[in-house]
């Protein structure tokens, strides 16, 4: 399936000039200051993948703690063996359904006592794609400048992921709850699609940084 990227014109879209990554429209402008944000985020990348090749090529444990100069709160075999929902959701690729709606209350409880700033959106309200950009804008705290679109939406995703905004990378994770995705994907299965396969990319991208980005539709 095509990503956000791939199937949306993006040549009117540029990088915010204040630096947080977001993207605007801003027609008389080329695309140049958008590739390069993204160029930029693919350096992290491939920084980090350096790091870690290197570092276990030579029969070494990868110091991300010195390399970043924060703490990276990676998971332990304990938490295997402890079935904790985090460590399972991480593990299935940071997007889970939870149908039930016991079985949501009782995990958000669980969320909020182990350190998780916990962030619900009413995506069963969203009627177009305009609904949904506010929703996440209002949620997790983006610029005022933020472009309304899915591309857009990816950017500012990807500092949340970073902590930048949404929540304090002084808390265990984030965790986003997405209630009545089923009924927002029933009207916009596209765009639904786009925002799940957002929410997975973002989820990796914070675990890059020891962060915890995931996700909970309902």
């Amino acid at each position: 399936m095509p990503t956000a990227h791939e199937e949306r014109d993006t040549d009117d879209v540029e990088h915010d000039e204040e630096g947080d990554g977001c993207l605007r429209r801003r027609p008389e402008r080329s695309a140049k200051r958008q590739e390069a944000g993204r160029d930029e985020r693919a350096c992290r990348f491939r920084s980090i993948s350096r790091l870690l090749v290197g570092e276990i090529g030579r029969g070494k444990t990868p110091d991300l703690v010195s390399h970043y100069g924060s703490s990276v709160p990676a998971f332990t075999t304990d938490d295997v063996l402890g079935n904790r929902l985090d460590f399972e959701i991480a593990r299935d690729g940071f997007v889970r359904r939870l149908r039930d709606d016991a079985v949501l209350r009782d995990a958000e409880t669980w969320f909020r006592r182990e350190g998780y700033r916990v962030t619900e959106l009413n995506a069963g309200a969203w009627n177009d794609d305009k609904q949904m950009h506010a929703a996440f804008a209002t949620g997790l705290q983006f610029p005022g400048h933020f472009g309304n679109n899915l591309d857009a939406l990816d950017d500012c995703m990807s500092n949340v992921a970073e902590a930048d905004h949404g929540w304090d990378a002084s808390e265990t994770g984030l965790v986003l709850i997405l209630s009545g995705f089923d009924r927002f994907a029933q009207r916009l299965p596209r765009t639904a699609d786009h925002v799940q396969d957002i929410l997975r990319r973002q989820g990796r991208y914070a675990a890059l940084f020891g962060n915890r980005l995931l996700t909970i539709l309902s």
